[in-house]
């Protein structure tokens, strides 16, 4: 882990200053995954759904319907 030195003060102790910057490092990042996660499932659960899944396939039917005839016409 780099811990930016720009934010270390010479007249503090190295080690506190080391300490609390790896703290906050670890607690930002812990959060940040936690939030990560927390998306994913609510995303995982709304992608599940059958009417989701059919409009996907909908919408992935007109896409490629409108690259073929892209494709064709070029």
């Amino acid at each position: 882990m780099t811990l930016v030195p720009q934010f270390i003060e010479a007249d503090h102790s190295f080690d506190a200053q080391i300490l609390t910057l790896a703290t906050a490092h670890a607690l930002l990042m812990t959060l940040w995954l936690l939030a990560w996660t927390i998306l994913i499932r609510r995303a995982s659960r709304t992608l599940q759904k059958p009417r989701f899944k059919r409009t996907a396939a909908k919408i992935t039917a007109v896409v490629f319907l409108v690259l073929g005839i892209r494709t064709a016409a070029a």
